[in-house]
């Protein structure tokens, strides 16, 4: 008793220690356990999958639509605010006018188009009293005077003047000239006949013509014919070989018809 009452502090330290390296050595079984265990709670998620690429082809179609809107037509076909008007033509039928072109001057069609001549020829000598006249005919089919438009003879000395030449020179014999030279009066030009070689120049054309809705036709029409269809009045104001133009009377308003030769 006497040793423990002198050393029992000794013992309780020494207690203590043995129970602290008591303690110590089971630590790291401790902390074993406690992580088994702390792992069970947990388990350790999937693998990620593969993030798949997304469609956006539909989006891009919508994203272009309106970078890129459509545009809103308002004139031409468009009826909203321009409605299909319908002509009735004298025969009762009905012409759906959508472009315009399916009546008035437009719709008309060129059948034919021909030149039309003017030509001098030389056809004898007379010798009346003391001058000696010679003798031409002269054919102009662009006449606007449909009489004036058949062949036609004329007299003239050297120098005199009718209503389509002034004779100007005559080469030769008087009275067996090789050749003329002659002023045409409406434009001044100078121009030569031979005997047997007439002078001959395309002076206009003429045309032919159909207007389809009303089933009219217009045949020999010159340079200042007169028309009449769809309700209104035209004139020719110019024929070349590739197109025809009329002119409305009412309007002023010019349109040219193409000519196409081939069909």
């Amino acid at each position: 008793m006497e040793f423990l009452k002198n050393h029992y502090e000794k013992i309780i330290l020494s207690a203590v220690l043995l129970g602290l390296a008591i303690a110590a050595s089971m630590l790291p079984f401790k902390l074993n356990a406690m992580k088994e265990e702390l792992d069970s709670y947990f388990t350790p998620p999937p693998p990620p999958k593969e993030v798949q690429p997304l469609e956006l082809v539909e989006v891009s179609n919508v994203l272009n639509k309106l970078e890129n809107p459509p545009e809103y037509e308002l004139a031409g076909v468009h009826n909203l605010f321009n409605p299909v008007e319908w002509k009735r033509t004298p025969d009762g039928r009905l012409i759906k006018v959508e472009t315009g072109s399916e009546i008035g001057p437009k719709a008309l069609d060129v059948v034919d188009i021909r030149p039309l001549t003017f030509k001098i020829e030389y056809t004898g000598t007379d010798k009346v009293r003391d001058r000696i006249e010679y003798q031409f005919t002269v054919l102009n089919e662009a006449n606007p005077n449909s009489y004036l438009r058949r062949e036609l003879s004329r007299s003239v000395s050297l120098g005199q003047k009718n209503d389509f030449f002034i004779l100007r020179n005559v080469v030769g014999e008087p009275e067996n000239p090789t050749k003329f030279v002659v002023e045409l009066v409406e434009s001044g030009e100078k121009v030569e006949i031979l005997p047997g070689e007439p002078f001959v120049k395309v002076a206009g054309h003429a045309a032919d013509l159909k207007y389809g809705p009303e089933n009219k036709t217009f045949d020999d029409m010159r340079v200042g014919s007169r028309l009449s269809f769809g309700d209104d009045s035209y004139i020719i104001v110019a024929i070349t070989e590739k197109d025809v133009t009329v002119s409305s009377v009412s309007t002023t308003k010019r349109t040219t018809v193409n000519y196409n030769a081939a069909s």
